[in-house]
């Protein structure tokens, strides 16, 4: 009897502790378009976790779980508190418990954008392009959603969306980038979709019901330290988009230009800003992240050439959320670990940083190298200090987690 409890014991224990993990991230596409600028814009794994608004006193699951639903989901609220987490912005929400035993939040604040209530300017989410029926940690997000946070989302406005006009686009995620080489015309194109209503969620992103949008400006964006992006409608480089909602660019330069679609010069609020696309300019292997074909073996002939089928865009290099271990804290060490998800482009590196909380200071690079999922990092003693990890892959692109606050206390007294 005492063999069979324990056995049951350690069957119980392991469910314990095996469960949380066994819930795997989503994938989803999630966007902020705020006030004036796009505050977030991209692709992303989403893990279950609690969220807290800045004016709340407790955090919150917001996870989709309802009476009729008990496997926790990954949901638009969730996905933006994350992925501004990551750039250390927060947001602000009233929590109503009383809908359903679960709750929701309704959100007043992301990141520098809070709601006008005298003009009526609220926060609204669009998933795969129509309103949601049910709040933000009540919508069960499937992979490769996307989702969609709007600053004044219900004054009727179109919402525009930018495509790369041959990529024949129906239904699927959205593309996001064009590679083309010096000079090249890069052809796009600008359609709008209606306001729309509540509960008709189509169940993957698709271009039905969309229209061409002529007039719309198409410009490059200025991204700030934070990737909150603006589109520059002054720039020389602006096009305006015909009668068939299409535009051309031509870009000289190599690299990665990145553009969207707004309203009319002047009336740009009169619509929901597009999703963002990157054009790689490419001079030569490596600029759109490629591998390099290998170098033959010295005193080999190579053979000829034959027709290759083009080289796929690498997608980001991706990990999970970096975890904190605290249990040297006392002598000022921190351990911080992360997984590698997916290698994508390749990882080119990664860099620990610190803010000194109360003292005005900007950040300190602690620890960085190249490989390994693993660092100490040493902390002067008697300060409370912000923490973030940032990853760089080899096309360049960079990804940023805030890992919340740590205190290093002062040494004993003896």
């Amino acid at each position: 009897m005492k063999k069979l409890f324990a056995a049951c014991c350690a069957a119980l224990l392991l469910i314990i502790v095996v469960a949380p993990s066994a819930q795997a991230e989503t994938s989803v596409n999630v966007r902020i378009e705020g006030k004036e600028e796009t505050l977030v814009e991209r692709t992303m794994p989403v893990a279950i976790h609690q969220i807290q608004a800045s004016s709340d006193t407790e955090p919150r699951e917001c996870d989709g779980l309802s009476e009729e639903v008990s496997q926790p989901a990954a949901t638009p609220t969730l996905a933006a508190a994350e992925a501004l987490e990551s750039v250390d912005e927060t947001f602000d929400a009233t929590w109503f418990g009383g809908i359903g035993p679960f709750g929701d939040y309704f959100i007043t604040r992301w990141g520098p954008d809070a709601q006008d209530n005298a003009t009526g300017a609220w926060w609204g989410i669009l998933v795969n392009n129509a309103l949601t029926s049910v709040g933000g940690c009540q919508y069960r997000m499937n992979e490769g959603d996307e989702a969609l946070w709007i600053y004044d989302a219900f004054s009727n406005r179109p919402l525009l969306a930018l495509f790369p006009e041959a990529a024949h686009y129906s239904e699927g995620p959205r593309p996001t980038r064009i590679t083309v080489a010096p000079g090249e015309p890069v052809p796009v194109e600008v359609v709008a979709y209606p306001a729309g209503g509540e509960g008709a969620t189509p169940e993957v992103p698709s271009r039905a019901g969309s229209s061409a949008y002529a007039g719309a400006e198409v410009a490059p964006v200025i991204v700030d330290a934070k990737g909150f992006q603006r589109v520059d409608t002054a720039s020389p480089e602006a096009v305006v988009s015909g009668a068939d909602g299409k535009a051309t660019f031509t870009f000289t330069e190599p690299g990665i230009h990145r553009i969207k679609a707004t309203g009319p010069l002047g009336e740009e609020n009169s619509v929901v800003r597009s999703n963002g696309l990157e054009v790689c300019v490419r001079a030569g292997f490596g600029d759109c992240g490629e591998t390099p074909p290998t170098a033959p073996i010295e005193g080999t002939i190579p053979k000829p050439a034959a027709t290759a089928a083009p080289v796929p865009e690498p997608a980001a290099a991706r990990i999970s959320k970096p975890k904190l271990a605290l249990g040297g804290i006392a002598d000022g060490e921190l351990i911080v670990s992360w997984r590698v998800l997916d290698p994508g482009a390749g990882v080119k590196g990664w860099r620990i940083a610190t803010k000194t909380l109360g003292q005005g200071n900007g950040w300190v690079n602690r620890a960085h190298g190249t490989h390994g999922t693993r660092a100490s990092v040493r902390l002067p003693r008697g300060h409370r200090y912000l923490v973030r990890f940032t990853l760089t892959d080899i096309a360049g692109h960079t990804t940023t987690f805030a890992l919340g606050k740590v205190t290093v206390p002062r040494a004993a007294r003896g």
